[in-house]
């Protein structure tokens, strides 16, 4: 149905490596983006945005 043409490369070795890589990335960028956030709340809302699982 969809192509089977992929971003991840078809070595074990290397697809693990390249997984590795995007994750610390993704690790390094979410707090930064989080702050952006917990600055546009009010207080009020920080407060239960901190708190939502």
């Amino acid at each position: 149905m969809f192509p089977c043409a992929t971003t991840l490369p078809q070595g074990t070795q290397i697809r693990t490596q390249v997984l590795e890589i995007a994750s610390i990335i993704a690790c390094d960028i979410h707090p930064v983006n989080n702050m952006r956030v917990l600055r546009y709340l009010t207080d009020e809302l920080q407060i239960r945005w901190c708190r939502h699982k």
